[in-house]
């Protein structure tokens, strides 16, 4: 389980580095900017991510195994 602060803190980030989070289930979800993940307000542990081509993904921090954040020139 990844905590909030922890994906708080990358989308805080500057200069912003676009990350990839991965769910329980074996999903990657690229977030490529700060604009691209909302956290939901009065909550402890739900966010909203979009990805590049417009999927959405509400997720609480339970269903999230790891953050992974890209190094320069990584594209997928």
């Amino acid at each position: 389980m990844i905590d909030l602060p922890l994906v708080r803190e990358r989308v805080d980030a500057t200069p912003f580095r676009p990350f990839r989070l991965e769910t329980t289930g074996g999903k990657q979800i690229r977030i490529v900017t700060p604009d691209h993940l909302l956290f939901a307000p009065e909550s402890r542990d739900l966010i909203i991510a979009f990805e590049p081509g417009g999927s959405m993904h509400l997720l609480s921090t339970d269903q999230l195994a790891s953050l992974e954040v890209e190094l320069p020139g990584d594209r997928a």
